[in-house]
């Protein structure tokens, strides 16, 4: 089936922050072509870049599935698993990739937007987004256990 939601959101700060570092350790670099920390700083710029980089969340017909930048760091819940999902706002302080809050996980590339899908057994996940409505929908539209009583606050 179909994808009924798909959207990628880049992390343009998060992409702005690893071109600094990459760019001061080059600069180090090229001062002191024997040192190996700046290549060292180069590397995990450019590996945080093609790993972070950014989010893409899809909703089909059987599960809400997420994967950061090139796709190695993923994740999928079955959406029967699904309890209910509000729209939310995150801390600053929760940053950006994967941290873990009270009962789950967040995952964020940019903003303070997210979504939170509380599923079976109390876990919650959090995607950041840029379309938290749009997502809500598409949730709502490919979810029936939805309760209809209001999310508890975490």
């Amino acid at each position: 089936m179909s994808a009924a939601y798909r959207h990628t959101q880049v992390g343009h700060g998060f992409l702005a922050v690893t071109a600094v570092v990459g760019t001061v350790s080059a600069l180090a670099a090229a001062r002191s072509p024997g040192s190996a920390g700046p290549w060292l700083g180069i590397g995990i710029a450019a590996a945080c870049a093609v790993l972070f980089s950014s989010l893409t969340v899809t909703v089909d017909g059987e599960r809400l599935a997420w994967r950061f930048g090139a796709g190695l760091i993923r994740g999928a819940v079955e959406l029967r698993q699904v309890v209910d999902f509000r729209p939310v706002r995150n801390s600053p302080l929760h940053g950006w990739g994967i941290r873990r809050f009270p009962d789950g996980r967040i995952y964020n590339v940019s903003g303070l937007d997210a979504v939170e899908v509380l599923l079976h057994g109390g876990r919650r996940i959090r995607l950041g987004t840029d379309q938290p409505q749009e997502l809500v929908r598409a949730l709502r539209a490919r979810t029936t256990s939805v309760a209809a009583a209001p999310m508890p606050d975490a």
